[in-house]
């Protein structure tokens, strides 16, 4: 169940940006919920954007392609292909756009 992680990797990384930057900005915001709430929704739209990217791209590149007929692959072999640079990339990627983000909702959402 190990390749679980690459599912959940992302979901985290959004969850654990929102909840980090409500709390340090939590005084300065007039709704930290909400803000909360969009942060999170917004930086998990970001990552579906940026994995259907990816997903064009292999198609182009020839390194993958959306639908893959192949026989049913073992436990071990699920982890391997599932814990790769690309999950690790997209989780970079993702913070990176992410915090942008969160940047901009904070300056929307501020008590000032």
């Amino acid at each position: 169940m190990s390749f679980l992680i690459s599912l959940l990797l992302p979901f985290l990384i959004c969850l654990v940006l929102a909840l980090s930057s409500t709390a340090l900005w939590w005084s300065s915001l007039q709704n930290p919920w909400p803000f909360f709430i969009v942060g999170f929704l917004g930086l998990l739209g970001i990552h579906r954007v940026i994995q259907i990217a990816i997903e064009v791209l292999k198609l182009f590149w020839g390194s993958g392609y959306f639908l893959e007929i192949r026989a049913a692959p073992s436990a071990m072999e699920l982890v391997q292909e599932n814990l790769t640079i690309e999950t690790f990339a997209t989780s970079a990627v993702l913070v990176a756009l992410g915090i942008p983000l969160l940047l901009w909702l904070k300056q929307a959402l501020s008590a000032q």
